[in-house]
């Protein structure tokens, strides 16, 4: 009544379509590297997660066990939930993907197929369906990362399977430590400032400006001029005074170098990258097109969002798009699209902050 994988006594145990039984955490751990039985090497179309639905328990194991070896099915199931709790760690509990960039409310499309996460990823989908993603840096990765949770996953015969996920947050890695071939880590979150924070720091920004943002003109009288009693402005047909203009709001100042955005409203600095937006889309630029949208959304309005749209869609360097993920404020992120803005209407198609991850 030994499992050929563990050598120990069945716990859980599950039986292939070829015959064969072993536990159901062993069959998993070998589904994660091949999807052939152990003993007879047939391939097993059994999914990576064995549901107890799909799969259920060998009963009559189960009762032999149970009757002969009641003591040692007691150790043994200790046995299997101590070495998952070990896996969830108060020290390092979050299970780290190290390959790219994934922002907070954005969508990541991930290729699972390395032994070492889709372990990573099962374990996931049995607890709470999140993992962290950080950026690969030579010979490691980087300090800064975002919470995903998955949305949804297609598995495949070969074992391999296609995420899609959405972030949920950011953090910051404070140690590391590598958990059956995948790195784990113990973060902190990032959270932004509060709204009043915020407002403060963009007040401060703006009284600190030799030459602030001019406030609207006032509105021109629309009253007519009096006359004497004789005549009248409405029936004369030469007046001494000039048509009354139609008032019109003046039109926002946009910022036309760095030191021009630390001092504009972040309203303006919003309504400046929507408009370098649209009118990137009536240029038809390449990184705009309609597969892209389709896959991130149209641009958002709000300003909380659009920076990470932004930097998903925007041809920067990945360590450019970096620095969004160590902000602390909407208009410290906008600031930072703002100057990738600048910079692409200064080079224009000469433009080389793009460059490839190769992992």
């Amino acid at each position: 009544m030994d499992c050929q994988v563990c050598y120990a006594l069945y716990y859980d145990s599950v039986t292939t379509p070829c015959g064969h039984t072993y536990c159901r955490v062993c069959l998993q751990r070998v589904l994660d590297h091949a999807r052939h039985c152990p003993i007879c090497r047939r391939p097993l179309t059994i999914q990576p997660i064995i549901y107890r639905d799909a799969c259920p328990e060998n009963e009559l194991i189960r009762r032999i066990t149970t009757y002969f070896w009641a003591d040692m099915l007691e150790d043994r199931r200790k046995q299997v939930q101590a070495d998952a709790v070990t896996h969830d760690a108060e020290e390092c509990d979050m299970p780290l993907f190290i390959c790219t960039l994934a922002f907070p409310s954005m969508p990541t499309f991930l290729h699972i197929f390395e032994p070492r996460y889709r372990l990573m990823i099962r374990r996931a989908l049995e607890g709470n369906r999140t993992f962290g993603m950080v950026l690969y840096n030579h010979p490691g990765f980087v300090e800064l990362g975002t919470v995903l949770r998955i949305v949804n996953v297609e598995f495949f015969d070969d074992g391999r399977s296609l995420l899609e996920t959405v972030g949920v947050s950011r953090f910051r890695i404070l140690r590391s430590t590598v958990v059956d071939g995948y790195t784990a880590a113990k973060v902190e979150p990032i959270n932004d400032i509060s709204i009043a924070e915020e407002e403060e720091l963009e007040a401060a920004e703006l009284r600190g400006t030799a030459h602030p943002h001019p406030p609207p003109p006032p509105l021109p009288s629309t009253l007519p001029p009096t006359t004497d009693d004789n005549t009248t402005t409405s029936n004369s047909k030469t007046s001494a005074y000039p048509p009354t203009p139609t008032p019109t709001l003046p039109l926002p100042h946009f910022p036309t170098n760095v030191q021009e955005i630390e001092t504009t409203p972040t309203q303006v600095l919003m309504d400046f990258a929507t408009d370098f937006v649209l009118r990137m889309q009536r240029q038809s630029v390449g990184w705009l097109t309609a597969r892209i949208l389709a896959i991130y959304g149209q641009c958002p309005h709000d300003p909380a969002i659009f920076p990470w749209w932004f930097a998903n869609i925007l041809p920067v360097r990945e360590m450019e798009k970096y620095r969004l993920l160590g902000t602390t404020s909407v208009r410290e992120r906008l600031k930072i699209c703002c100057g990738w803005i600048l910079e692409w209407e200064a080079t224009g198609s000469r433009w080389s902050f793009m460059d490839c991850v190769v992992l």
